[in-house]
């Protein structure tokens, strides 16, 4: 470090507060790793703004001084997106709380990046309405981020409430300079309700899966939808992923079911397992997983997870049916039908009111969408998860699943312990694919067998066609090296929006 840290110290105090600047190890360590490979690394600052002229402060303390700046909203990042590979200031927007706005004439809410996914369903609950929300999303995890790092809800098979919710974002550029996205460019700040093009060029996509390296989003408009008035799940249970798919393709073309999406039998059972009253708080609250990973199950759990694991179908696709105001049931019985007709005539599965003779499965399911939180239970199973997250085209889902378990059987990995989702983008389009690979943090000897067989068929995948996106962590390198010239040409821009390479440096290609 080349900079005076008691002058910086000073003027970050100066330009938030003293109660919102950190510098103890004791508060640093909590925002200096996460749960993945990514190397521990100490920030010199913690700092807590409250509102966006605050950031503006900040970000103009760091270029001035040419000191790392890393955003973090939530800490729900499990690939190493927020650690400060470079130490620095970490800024952190956890108490940018306000839902500045619901609007239920147009369906759409404006949120601060602090505001989390449990914290605004709590809002919306109260008009009756519900935000799409990824299945594996934590309560604790902020609405903002998740969205902008393309954390697709479980309704992503819809279009208009899956692959672009966004309205439009406020965000603080990394000179300091205030920007806006969508129509807000024309109504001026905090009037960006509306399609996210607005006038001039279309910059609404520019800063999305950026992981902080381009700005700092401080304030979104998003859309929300009405809850429905009646629910009904259909499941089918699959003997293999590509049966699953044949599913999915047959069900999906018809446009069929509002939300869509497959769990193979590990990640169902880990849905229904059973949880403590410690730990059922914690799931509430979203703080089951650590900065370390998540405690592990007990001996019950375990017995009752094997138990579960043989009851289970290897994969079950679940598709939910929605109607609302008019003629609700009537909706739900012809969509019924349809479903039905599609699935046996193509895919030769008929839908069940359950899979496994589990009662109570689909209300478990039907919560567990609109408020996740039942999914942080598969990280007690060795207490870290080391995802693979990629898109595919539906017709090679199958042979992925396949390099998986081949690689996984060479490096003497357990295919029983594979975790499985699959999620449909616009109908089918493509899939988005996660397969969840579990390490035991404590296991030392076994911990750098795992990391190499991790990276390894990570490159297998990315070498078959996998498009890993955002590419975190060990990704990135990987799939950088593929688009040589889209990658100097993300560098130039880098360059023009932060010439001092201050934003979460160390990060993507940058």
């Amino acid at each position: 470090m080349s900079y005076d840290q008691d002058l910086v110290h000073t003027e970050l105090v100066k330009a938030t507060g003293k109660d919102r600047v950190f510098t103890d190890e004791a508060a640093l360590r909590k925002y200096s790793q996460d749960q993945s490979f990514t190397p521990l690394c100490l920030p010199q600052f913690l700092v807590m703004p409250v509102t966006r002229e605050e950031i503006q402060k900040v970000v103009r303390i760091a270029n001035r001084h040419l000191i790392p700046i890393v955003p973090y909203s939530s800490g729900k990042n499990m690939f190493g997106a927020a650690v400060p590979a470079r130490g620095g200031i970490v800024l952190s927007l956890e108490k940018m709380k306000k839902v500045l706005k619901v609007n239920t004439q147009e369906w759409n809410a404006i949120v601060e990046a602090g505001v989390t996914y449990r914290e605004l369903q709590d809002e919306l609950d109260k008009v009756g309405f519900r935000v799409a929300t990824p299945f594996f999303a934590f309560p604790s995890a902020s609405v903002v981020s998740t969205i902008i790092q393309r954390n697709h809800p479980s309704t992503a098979t819809d279009f208009n409430y899956g692959n672009e919710l966004i309205f439009g974002y406020e965000l603080v550029l990394p000179d300091g300079t205030y920007f806006n996205v969508g129509k807000q460019a024309a109504g001026g700040p905090g009037r960006y309700v509306g399609q996210p093009t607005g006038p001039g060029l279309n910059f609404w996509r520019l800063f999305q899966g950026a992981c902080g390296t381009l700005g700092i989003i401080t304030s979104m408009a998003l859309k929300i939808m009405k809850k429905a008035s009646v629910r009904k799940v259909h499941f089918f249970g699959c003997k293999d992923s590509g049966e699953a798919i044949a599913v999915i393709r047959a069900t999906q073309r018809k446009e069929l079911g509002l939300e869509c999406f497959a769990l193979n039998a590990f990640n169902l059972a880990s849905l229904l397992l059973s949880d403590t009253p410690e730990e059922k708080e914690k799931l509430k609250a979203g703080t089951y997983v650590g900065i370390n990973g998540a405690g592990k199950w007990n001996t019950s759990q375990r017995k009752e997870f094997k138990d579960l694991l043989k009851k289970l179908p290897p994969w079950t696709v679940i598709i939910i049916s929605e109607g609302f105001d008019r003629r609700a049931e009537e909706k739900i019985a012809y969509e019924e039908e349809d479903l039905r007709d599609a699935s046996v005539r193509e895919a030769g599965i008929s839908p069940e009111k359950t899979v496994g003779g589990l009662n109570g499965l689909a209300e478990i399911i039907l919560a567990d969408t609109l408020k996740p939180q039942q999914m942080q239970k598969r990280y007690g199973f060795k207490g870290t998860i080391h995802p693979l997250s990629f898109y595919s085209p539906n017709t090679r889902v199958a042979k992925f699943d396949a390099i998986i378990r081949e690689s996984s059987r060479n490096s003497h990995y357990p295919e029983k312990e594979i975790g499985g989702f699959l999620l449909p983008i616009e109908r089918g389009r493509a899939i988005f694919c996660q397969f969840d690979l579990h390490c035991d943090p404590d296991d030392t000897s076994g911990r750098a067998h795992f990391q190499e067989f991790y990276r390894s068929l990570s490159e297998s995948l990315i070498s078959g066609g996998a498009f890993f996106d955002p590419p975190c962590g060990i990704w990135a390198e990987m799939m950088y090296r593929k688009a040589g010239t889209y990658t100097e040409y993300l560098k130039k821009l880098k360059k023009e929006l932060d010439p001092q390479g201050i934003m979460n440096p160390g990060k993507l290609c940058f």
